[in-house]
């Protein structure tokens, strides 16, 4: 089966800050105020996924 989804996100990561990889902690902004690609984000944190 092949899917042709696409779902554009800003996705990084934090400086200095160390996921349980070993590399830095990936992110996910979600936003209804951005509306478009970023190159830097400042704002609140308000969820914590924590995937297994």
């Amino acid at each position: 089966m092949i899917f042709d989804n696409v779902y554009p996100i800003n996705y990084g990561y934090l400086l200095g800050i160390i996921g349980g990889d070993g590399e830095e902690q990936d992110v996910h902004i979600l936003s209804n105020k951005v509306k478009g690609p970023i190159e830097e984000f400042t704002d609140k944190l308000i969820a914590i996924v924590h995937r297994n």
